[in-house]
């Protein structure tokens, strides 16, 4: 007992010494002014905050504070509490201002050289003005080596990693009051370690403001953060009005924040042109606290413009969290979050023709919202679109409306050679191709839908719809050929599950189906199988669903016609209205359902026909026609011409 208080004692000793221990600590500007104060009084038990970054220095980047001139590395942040060194009673302490040097890059043949950092915030300053560097505009700058702005930003989960107080903060090419235009060849090389975190603050990117005309070429950014308010994005973070921006040949991996963001550019401003080619983005793209628009590649795209996406993708996790009050307002996009209200003509005294192209290019992600979610694209208003040889392969989840490509759609499209794979699940609106069509006219063609279709009520707030490949349709013109639905499509009433549509759930008819099918979890027309809420059945030409009991009154059929040849037979042997079947094949044995590869059937023999031509008796009466081995051959159209006979069936 005694022994500790002894040493109860000699603590109290130790701390009662510690608190008579002053002494002085000197702040060295290093080359800076500013400070009020160069010398500040501490003790051990009332230690001093190092000085905030109000010191300054002409063509410098103040960074902390170091016990030898000119550490590198090593640097207490402005702000924080000073860890006392060995120190004696009286003593004085000096500490360094630490600097980073912008230096301004030299050219060579008229073209900026960025060797390094440093060179890359000279770029910047030169570009914005700032400092002693002279304002220049449509600048040339090319990278001749890797630059590393900050070390180990990010770890392997993509979050921020480095402690951020350290980081060097990255200062946009590019402001509200001076706009770049110009060219950034990367020449094959990367940039890392950019970072950015300022909440209030919108418009970062390595570009921020681009005005008349931006190329990207060649860039990689890696292992870099940036937070923001609106328009973030990896290169360009908006656009002013009549500007053309072409990214070729790049990428971006990093992690991105902000209300309104974009993984390759961000705010496309009206009557603008963007070009992305061979580019792509990975990484994390989500909000940061509230939420309006995300894009795996552009965030919104402004009226009046041209937007044209070839050979690109995204495979960057998109998401947003759970938020009710904003859940309508909410859209995530895989490739852009929103189109806005193109026109699709030329207008006089306009430069460009407003038009959206989406070619060979993807989503690979996942993407989650609190409101709507496209695989390719969240909302589209478009007198003229085109999504051509493009897909989804991510599961998207949303709180309200979801479509496999599209979310929404209001103007003129044409779709072809695209497919959604990707598990769908959604609050409201959920469809395997395009969920929400309005005052629209829309053509699609050798399209399908694989991925699983899911529509809940959300604890019955709303009312359910799920169908294969398109939704609800509105005052629209839909035309579907050559295109299917394999997914199972299901709509869920707490905990009742029912059948979706497998082609279409429309309000409003106006379309028309020709030579395609479904199969899987989905009902259809009349059995419900291809169509729920449908008025006219003749919407409906040479389209089969699968049942395991026939059904007189629709064109149904059981699973072993789906895989012994029979319906593809029926499919490739169709023409009709400018539909040519020869887009389908199977290979018997091989293929479990038709596919649209053009190779034909494989491995079915569909029997000898008899008859030339055949025509129906009287008007309305029952009609069937079946081959030699007795299956049923279907018909819709008053005239169907087989590659054998002409069938003519009786007029309804």
């Amino acid at each position: 007992m005694n022994k500790v208080w002894i040493l109860l004692f000699a603590l109290v000793a130790m701390v009662n010494a510690a608190d008579s221990l002053s002494f002085v600590i000197h702040a060295d500007q290093n080359g800076g002014t500013g400070l009020k104060y160069e010398y500040k009084n501490c003790t051990a038990t009332k230690c001093i905050l190092f000085w905030q970054d109000s010191i300054k220095r002409e063509g410098y980047i103040f960074q902390g504070w170091t016990l030898q001139k000119d550490a590198l590395d090593t640097f207490y942040v402005a702000g924080s509490r000073i860890e006392l060194p060995s120190v004696a009673d009286g003593d004085t302490i000096t500490f360094y201002a630490k600097w980073f040097e912008v230096k301004k890059p030299k050219k060579v043949n008229g073209c900026y050289q960025i060797a390094n950092a440093n060179e890359l915030y000279g770029l910047a300053y030169t570009v914005n003005g700032q400092d002693s560097f002279e304002e220049e505009s449509n600048i040339c700058a090319e990278l001749i080596a890797d630059i590393v702005v900050n070390k180990n930003v990010l770890d392997s989960k993509d979050s921020l990693a480095a402690d951020a107080k350290r980081l060097l903060q990255w200062l946009p090419i590019g402001n509200s009051y001076h706009h770049f235009s110009g060219r950034i060849n990367g020449k094959g090389h990367t940039i890392s370690g950019l970072y950015f975190d300022n909440s209030q603050q919108g418009v970062i990117a390595l570009v921020g403001y681009a005005k008349d005309s931006v190329i990207i070429d060649s860039l990689g950014i890696v292992d870099s953060y940036f937070v923001g308010e609106n328009s973030i994005a990896g290169f360009v973070g908006g656009t002013s009005t009549h500007t053309k921006v072409a990214i070729n040949n790049s990428y971006v991996h990093m992690t991105i924040k902000g209300n309104m963001a974009g993984g390759l550019v961000g705010m496309v401003r009206d009557s603008s042109s963007v070009s992305v080619s061979r580019s792509h983005y990975s990484g994390l793209l989500t909000h940061y606290n509230k939420v309006y628009e995300l894009g795996g590649l552009i965030e919104c795209v402004g009226p009046k413009s041209v937007i044209q996406i070839k050979d690109s993708y995204n495979e960057g996790y998109v998401y947003t969290s759970y938020h009710e009050s904003l859940s309508d307002s909410v859209i995530v996009g895989g490739l852009i979050g929103s189109v806005g209200e193109l026109s699709g003509i030329f207008t006089p005294n306009e430069k460009y023709i407003d038009t959206l192209i989406i070619e060979n290019s993807c989503n690979k992600a996942p993407l989650e919202s609190s409101g709507e979610v496209g695989g390719l694209v969240g909302r589209i208003f478009s007198k003229y679109s085109v999504i051509k040889n493009s897909y989804n392969t991510g599961e998207l989840n949303g709180l309200t409306s979801v479509g496999g490509l599209v979310e929404y759609m209001s103007g003129t499209m044409v779709m072809s050679n695209s497919y959604n794979s990707g598990a769908l699940r959604g609050g409201k609106k959920v469809a395997g191709l395009i969920a929400r069509i309005e005052d629209s006219d829309l053509n699609i063609s050798t399209s399908y839908n694989t991925g699983n279709v899911v529509a809940f009520d959300r604890g019955g707030y709303v009312s359910p719809d799920a169908s294969g490949l398109i939704g609800i349709l509105s005052e629209s013109k839909v035309k579907v050929a050559n295109s299917y639905n394999q997914g199972s499509v299901q709509e869920e009433y707490g905990e009742r599950t029912l059948k979706g549509a497998g082609l279409i759930k429309t309000q409003n008819v106006g379309a028309s189906f020709k030579n395609s099918y479904t199969v899987g979890s989905a009902l259809a027309y009349d059995a419900l199988l291809t169509c729920q809420n449908c008025e006219f059945p003749d919407m409906f030409e040479n389209v089969f669903y699968e049942t395991l009991t026939a059904d007189d009154s629709v064109v149904a059929h059981a699973p072993e016609d789906f895989t012994n040849g029979t319906i593809a037979y029926l499919l490739n042997s169709f023409r009709g209205d400018g539909v040519n079947g020869q887009v389908w094949g199977q290979k018997v044995g091989t293929d479990p359902y038709p596919v649209l590869n053009g190779a034909g059937v494989e491995g079915y023999n569909p029997g000898k026909t008899a008859i030339r031509a055949m025509k129906g008796p009287a008007k309305k009466a029952k009609f069937g026609i079946y081959d030699v081995k007795g299956r049923f051959i279907p018909n819709m159209n008053p005239r169907h011409r087989f590659q054998k006979f002409l069938l003519l069936p009786p007029q309804r």
